[in-house]
């Protein structure tokens, strides 16, 4: 499955309602994005049903511009219990 995101970079947090896959119901959903030179950094947080759940995805880009570090954080608070899960990926240029 192909996914594509798209991201303003006016670093204002950008609030939309999306509908639950089956249901009429919808949740709300934020998003906020700063750029700052070779660094990106997405937060997004979600309302659901279940519980809160915020995903921050860092991007960097090396000063040669032939290495990409992407950092991903998910949190999810179901009431008191919460679980947190990091992946970290590098991706270098081939020559």
């Amino acid at each position: 499955m192909l996914s594509e995101e798209i991201y303003k970079l006016d670093g204002e947090e950008k609030v939309q309602f999306v509908k639950i896959p089956d249901s009429e119901d919808t949740i709300k959903m934020s998003t906020k994005v700063d750029l700052n030179k070779r660094k990106f950094k997405i937060r997004s947080k979600a309302d659901t049903p279940q519980g809160e759940t915020e995903v921050k995805k860092e991007l960097e880009i090396s000063k040669d511009g032939k290495t990409l570090k992407m950092k991903t954080t998910n949190t999810t608070q179901r009431g008191h219990m919460f679980s947190r899960t990091v992946q970290e990926q590098v991706y270098n240029i081939q020559e």
